[in-house]
Order: structure tokens, then C-alpha cells, then sequence
């Protein structure tokens, strides 16, 4: 083979994986306590599409901020309804394609307590994990809960980001957390094959009326290249199949 042809095989292999890359993945921004729903999801709309999902996890606030300075994202996942709602006043998104995908339930996780009640948030003493208000949405509604319960003294750890806020409890330097449904749920499946309550059990459930509705939305990037194929996931994320799967992993179907 002469060294020209060996030229023009480089250069052809070199290009044909951007461009394939380029039009065949999707760029999701996803807020994390959604990150692993999002996973499980993913191989669904894989099997009935020519697009591969590109997930990027983070806090609603981050994912926001990049998203405003131009960060190449096709669909944002967000936490909450706030950002979406801001992306379309500043004209960034696709007309009509803000939606609500999911609605986040929030619950008191103490996994070394035997006997817990909303009383337990009250009378607790110890480190309290919740996820940093300013840019996550359950850290805003963490903070509503604790206005109501009156445990206002609480010695704070602020986490990044939900993920971030599980860990500190999961590796031991918090004893307890708010932390969304879903991430228990989603343990709590792994391992119900184990005999007994396992620590991601043990929780109670925040009712709706004790902070503002974490209504989810997401939104289409307007400088997105595929548009379609964008409006195809959010139509995918709506669909009842999904929907069911959203609501049987610790979400409320809006």
C-alpha cells in the first residue's frame, strides 16, 4: 500500500468518528437527583432511536449557568421549574418545548434510628446533610422544612449537589439528610433481595404541603443541531411507558 492511500485512510478515519459522534448522540443536561433515573431510562430510548444519550449530571443552578454562557447541551433536565422558565424569557430554548416531566418527593432519611416520624426532624441534634439551596432546588425545599419543623439551630452540611448530600450520610460524616425519594428507592430495589430493612428504608416521607412543589421541567436547547431528535427525547421522557417508570422510582407522574 503507497504512503498516499495510507494518507487518505488516516484522514478518513480521523473525520468519520467526529462527524458520526456529532450526529449520533444527544447531549443531556440532567439535574442529579434525576442522573439515575435518566440511566435506567436511557437503554429505552436507545433501542427505538439512531441517537445515543450523552448524560452530564449536576445541580439544576450549574447546569443553568453553563447552559446560559453556551455550554453544547440539546435538552435540559432540570429540578426545577424556575431555570427552564428563565432559559425561555432569555429566548434560549425551543418554543413550547418547556414541559414537566416529573414531580420530586422529598423525605427525612436517619438511617440509624429505629423509630422515626416527622417528629424525628424536630428533636434531631446532630449533622444535617441537605443539598446547598443556592443551586439546588431540594436544598430550597429542605430549607422550607425545616422552617416548619422549627429546627432552625441544626448544624448544616451543604452538599453540591443531591448526590453529593447522600454521601456525606451513606459514608458517615452526616446521621442524617433530606434527600429525594428517588435515590433510596432506587437502593432499596438493588437490594431487596437482602432479608430485613436495609438503611436506605429507613426514611419518612416530607408531606407536599410543608415546602413548595418540586415540579420538574425540562426544556430543548434552541442552538441545539437536533432539534428533532430533542423534541423526540422529551416526547420519549412524556410517553406513559416512561412515565410509569418515573413514578415507580420515587416520582410523581405530572
Amino acid at each position: 500500500m503507497n504512503i498516499h492511500k495510507l494518507a487518505f485512510i488516516a484522514v478518513a478515519f480521523l473525520l468519520s468518528p467526529v462527524s458520526l459522534l456529532q450526529a449520533e448522540t444527544l447531549r443531556i443536561a440532567v439535574a442529579s437527583n434525576f442522573a439515575p433515573i435518566a440511566k435506567q431510562l436511557r437503554a429505552d430510548f436507545e433501542s427505538t432511536s439512531s441517537y445515543k444519550l450523552i448524560l452530564s449530571a449536576g445541580s439544576s443552578g450549574v447546569l443553568f449557568a453553563q447552559i446560559s454562557k453556551g455550554a453544547p447541551f440539546d435538552v435540559f433536565l432540570s429540578a426545577d421549574a424556575e431555570r427552564p422558565k428563565k432559559l425561555e424569557q432569555l429566548g434560549l430554548v425551543v418554543d413550547d418545548s418547556r414541559k414537566t416531566y416529573a414531580i420530586g418527593q422529598l423525605v427525612w432519611w436517619q438511617p440509624d434510628s429505629k423509630h422515626l416520624s416527622l417528629d424525628s426532624i424536630s428533636s434531631y441534634t446532630g449533622r444535617l446533610a441537605i443539598a446547598n439551596p443556592r443551586f439546588a432546588p431540594y436544598g430550597q425545599a429542605a430549607m422550607s422544612v425545616l422552617a416548619r419543623a422549627g429546627a432552625t439551630d441544626v448544624a448544616l452540611v451543604r452538599g453540591a449537589n443531591v448526590s453529593q448530600t447522600f454521601q456525606f450520610v451513606d459514608s458517615g460524616n452526616a446521621s442524617a439528610a433530606l434527600v429525594p425519594l428517588s435515590l433510596l428507592q432506587l437502593l432499596s430495589i438493588s437490594q431487596e433481595s437482602e432479608r430485613g430493612q436495609t438503611k436506605y428504608q429507613k426514611f419518612v416521607r416530607i408531606p407536599g404541603s410543608w415546602h413548595k412543589a418540586i415540579e420538574q421541567q425540562l426544556v430543548v436547547v434552541k442552538r441545539s443541531k437536533k432539534i428533532k431528535a430533542a423534541l423526540e427525547f422529551s416526547d420519549f421522557l412524556l410517553s406513559n411507558a416512561s412515565q410509569e417508570k418515573i413514578a415507580k422510582l420515587g416520582y410523581k407522574s405530572p
